[in-house]
Parts: structure tokens; sequence; C-alpha cells
């Protein structure tokens, strides 16, 4: 599946901006890119809690995060400092991004940005995470993930809470490759660069052999772990919630028959991959 920037041209929704409770405040913690394929992916970490929400975006976009991060000063101004210049020109401000959805089906992400004039009331303005997140550091303002995209995306294996509800798993990783109507729509409009961020299975009885108590490795394990269609995976698992089928993998201990991180570092030494953390 792809976990990727949202898609579609930014527009005003008109809708009135309140500040829920249910919404996890976030910071960027690194800019990474990949051990075996293009494209970057940044890292939003909740604030004061252990979960982590990647999304994977542009090339351009992310370095334009790093310039922003690096506090690396340009003679010209880039894209996300113009967007901001026209906003403070007309007499508005920027207030807060959220990261508002995630469509299962496309495996998109959207986000909001909350901008203000005057003494009017804010109003929310669609966009992709990766130009709301830039604007955000570029304005100063606060990064929020709806709780709920938080909760169903976010990896945390190392949260005492998973410990209380997982239980071992391994198998077969069979990566998908199916792209329905919607998928192909998506990818269509997706950003340059982004590229594809495939979900996967763990199956017990071997690819191609689907079960009920087959295991769901999110997307953002598979980028995490460097895993491979056909790896033997080994790890914790949780219960489905929320109206998921399947159990889901948390944590990754063993790949191939070496432990995790060995795995990873192979994989990355092999491709050459790197990551950027935020000074």
């Amino acid at each position: 599946m792809t976990i990727g920037d949202s898609v579609g041209p930014a527009r005003t929704s008109g809708a009135r901006v309140a500040r829920p409770s249910a919404d996890v405040q976030a910071t960027v913690e690194r800019i990474r890119s990949f051990a075996d394929r293009p494209g970057r992916a940044v890292d939003l970490r909740e604030v004061g809690g252990p979960r982590v929400l990647t999304i994977v975006i542009g090339v351009a976009e992310a370095d334009a995060l790093a310039v922003c991060l690096q506090g690396v000063a340009l003679p010209r101004p880039l894209s996300h400092d113009l967007m901001l210049h026209l906003v403070e020109t007309a007499g508005a401000r920027v207030e807060r991004v959220t990261i508002t959805r995630w469509e299962r089906d496309t495996t998109m992400f959207f986000a909001t940005v909350a901008v203000r004039r005057g003494r009017a009331r804010p109003v929310s303005v669609d966009a992709r995470p990766s130009d709301a997140v830039n604007l955000a550091l570029r304005a100063g303002v606060p990064i929020y993930v709806a709780r709920e995209v938080m909760d169903g995306v976010g990896i945390a294996p190392e949260d005492p809470v998973w410990g209380k509800s997982t239980a071992p798993c391994e198998g077969v990783l069979e990566l998908t490759a199916e792209r329905g109507p919607a998928e192909r729509a998506a990818e269509r409009d997706a950003e340059p660069d982004a590229g594809a961020m495939p979900h996967g299975f763990l199956r017990g009885n071997g690819p191609g052999r689907p079960r009920a108590d087959d295991v769901r490795v999110p997307a953002a394990l598979v980028e995490q772990w460097c895993l491979r269609d056909g790896d033997r995976v080994e790890g914790l698992a949780r219960e489905g919630i929320g109206g998921e089928n399947h159990r889901v993998l948390v944590a990754v201990e063993r790949v191939n028959g070496v432990a995790g991180e060995q795995h990873r570092a192979e994989v990355a030494a092999a491709h050459g991959s790197s990551e950027a953390a935020v000074p």
C-alpha cells in the first residue's frame, strides 16, 4: 500500500477551526531516505509520547524541510517561504496545522492549515502534509495529528502498553501489489517522487495462502525495518481493533534468522541509505 502525502489541489474548506482535545501534538523528529527505493519520509513524534507517524513525501519537499530545520539561509525564497509571505502580506497568519485523516483504501494522508485574518475566526485550508509541515516550521506554529490517525497508523513498539496485549508471531512476508481504481487515481495525483509504500501480511502458510490468523504488517514497519517480499519475520502482534480483520505487527525482532537491527543495517549498507535527524 501507499502511505503518502495527501492528494488534490489545496483549497479553502471554509470550515471553522476548533482546537479539539483529541488532537495529538507532534514534532518533526527526522527526515530520512530509504534503503532500497527513491523518495523521502518525515517522522512525526507525538509530544510526551512514544509513537511516531511516518509519512512519505517528495524529495523537493523533504529538502525544503531540511533547509528550514538546519537554519540554512538561501538568497531567494523557496515555495513554502513564498506561501507564508503571501499569507502574511494578505494580513493573515498561520495558527496551526493538523494531519486530519488517513484513507485506508488509498493510504493517503490529508492535512489542513488553520489561517486567521485579524479578529475573524480561523478557517481551515486543505493541504498536503508535506506543505502543511513546511509551513508550520516556517511560521513557528504547532503541528497536530488527529488522535484517530495516530492511534491507527502511529508506531510505538517500545511502548510498554503493547506488552499487555501482544503475542509472538512469525511468517513469510507477502507485500501487496494490487491497485484498484481508487489507488490508481491517487497515484496519478500523488506528489512526485513520493513513491509507493507497500504494506503486507505475514503468511503462516507461506505466500499466496491467506489465512484468518495472518498478521498485517503496516507500511511504516516495512520501511522502518527494510523488509522485502519473502522475508521471514518474527515479532510481536497486537489484536485487531476498530474493525481490523487481522492482528497487526507492532514490533520486529528477527528477520531471516538474524536480529532485526542487524538485518536493517545490512540492507542499509548494501543500498546506501541515509537519514537526517533534527539537530
